[in-house]
């Protein structure tokens, strides 16, 4: 299933890869099942992508991927009860920055599609957020981060747009203005 997709990205990877290769861009649902992100080590998805870039010299891996995190108390609408718990968590649509030697950094996409990621008018219709995740047919709104964010990898900066925050010129101005030499 999954790792099978993960071996024939890889493998295409593999084959354009020159001495010149310094990040490996990844399709956007190349993670397809979310992982704890907390407990990424946990992940047999991540660590398959943490070997592979292990033994690439000096490249890094860029890749679109679905996380949650944990939470002891709602302090968003967007935290979902965990069914039997006390505790909460909240989804996320990610772009991961996989890096030989760090930690793993992962970036919320902010500019969210409403209805099916963002739930609207949340904020004067509190009740709206909990309906659209009791009926099974929507998740209910995902998490974001918080303003434009850049990442550094090999040497340079960059600017990581998830999915359709790409029509949100203000952002990418934003995260040109922090400096990203180019746009991911």
């Amino acid at each position: 299933g999954l790792l099978k997709q993960l071996d024939m990205f890889i493998a295409q990877a593999d084959s354009l890869m020159t001495e010149n290769t310094a990040v490996v861009l990844s399709p956007e649902t190349v993670i397809s099942i979310p992982f704890y992100a907390d407990q990424y080590a946990n992940s047999n998805t991540f660590n398959h992508l943490q070997n592979k870039v292990n033994e690439w010299d000096n490249v890094s891996l860029v890749s679109g991927a679905g996380t949650f995190k944990f939470f002891p108390k709602r302090t968003r609408p967007s935290m979902k009860p965990v069914e039997g718990q006390s505790n909460f968590y909240e989804l996320y649509d990610d772009l991961l920055l996989i890096t030989k030697g760090q930690a793993p950094q992962f970036v919320h996409k902010s500019e969210l599609v409403i209805g099916t990621e963002k739930i609207p008018f949340v904020k004067y219709f509190p009740f709206l957020e909990d309906f659209a995740y009791h009926t099974g047919d929507l998740t209910g709104s995902i998490g974001v981060e918080e303003e434009p964010r850049v990442l550094n990898t090999q040497g340079f900066t960059f600017a990581p747009i998830i999915c359709y925050e790409s029509i949100y010129g203000w952002r990418t101005a934003e995260q040109v203005r922090k400096r990203a030499e180019a746009l991911f």
